[in-house]
């Protein structure tokens, strides 16, 4: 009698079948990480968009867009002594559908600058994480990193087009004055002349100190951050001017990485950057709401005039070009 005879893969044959396996999912996984990154990218750009809706419907309530950041008296750069009131990211709370949390702050009271100052009677509820200002292709946004991924555009130019600068480092802070947000601004519609669907509002940002990472003074930025009034050494927290290019700051710093005292260029460079340059971690540029509340994904390779004068709200320039 003759005996059925088992088949079965010989050694080769199943190293051959692992190796043919494992290059589909090399050829797959870029694909899917692709994938992912897409969908992120539209979320975050949903999240801008509610940020514009939430800047006009304030505008309609209230005549102009809120302060970029409020300090009283005015001054620039502010006194240590001036007092700091809440920033665009705070008044428009009620406007985004979170109402009990704005009820939460005190608006008569003062607001802090940076976590761990110990002086702003704010403090507690701006520590707090909100999400809604928080793109989820930043790799650092977190329920425990109270951070910002949009801050406002206060203008653009070049250095010496601020209204001031303070620091020592060669990549100064920097406080503008001619875009939509910024120290004390008071915007409205008729304020923006070169056109508010050519002017932009509100820009992502990767840069900012992280929970943990500015050793040992244990500081941190907040996505409710009030100007920072230190004199010569303040700085603007939640808006920021188009000075470098997209992408490309003069020094640039990763939130993940630390703590900030390490980095070769010194921590007095890197505080500059977060007032001066945009950009985001999503591949080739960076999303940015326009004044008619759209948005737009500027390119960082655009020519760097036209990008400040889009950030500029009444040079009276054509983008792109010259009179």
């Amino acid at each position: 009698m003759s005996h059925p005879r088992n088949h079965a893969f010989t050694l080769v044959e199943l190293l051959v079948v692992i190796a043919i396996i494992g290059v589909l999912v090399s050829l797959l996984l870029p694909a899917v990480q692709q994938a992912r990154e897409a969908a992120r990218r539209i979320d975050c750009q949903n999240r801008i968009k509610q940020i514009g809706l939430a800047l006009h419907n304030y505008h309609d309530t209230h005549g102009t867009f809120p302060f970029g950041e409020l300090v009283t008296p005015d001054a620039c750069p502010p006194a240590s002594s001036s007092k700091r009131g809440a920033s665009w990211t705070v008044s428009i709370l009620p406007f985004m559908e979170q109402g009990p949390r704005y009820d939460q702050f005190n608006m008569a009271g003062t607001f802090a600058g940076i976590a761990n100052e110990g002086t702003s009677t704010n403090e507690a509820v701006q520590i707090a994480a909100n999400s809604a200002y928080q793109c989820p292709s930043d790799p650092n946004a977190a329920t425990s990193e109270p951070n910002t991924n949009y801050r406002g555009v206060q203008g653009g130019g070049a250095v010496a087009d601020a209204r001031c600068a303070t620091g020592t480092a060669s990549n100064q802070r920097l406080f503008f004055d001619n875009g939509i947000l910024y120290m004390n601004s008071e915007t409205g519609m008729r304020d923006i002349t070169d056109g508010t669907s050519n002017t932009l509002m509100v820009g992502e940002s990767r840069w900012w100190f992280a929970v943990g990472k500015n050793t040992p003074y244990g500081t941190y930025f907040m996505w409710s951050s009030a100007t920072r009034n230190a004199d010569a050494s303040s700085h603007v927290n939640v808006v920021a001017a188009a000075v470098d290019p997209v992408n490309n700051p003069l020094v640039d710093y990763n939130p993940s990485n630390g703590p900030y005292t390490d980095h070769p260029a010194g921590i007095g460079a890197v505080v500059g950057t977060h007032t001066r340059a945009f950009g985001s971690w999503h591949p080739g540029g960076a999303q940015f709401l326009r004044g008619d509340a759209s948005v737009q994904f500027v390119s960082e390779t655009i020519d760097l005039g036209t990008y400040r004068q889009m950030a500029t709200r009444n040079d009276g320039l054509p983008v792109g070009g010259t009179p």
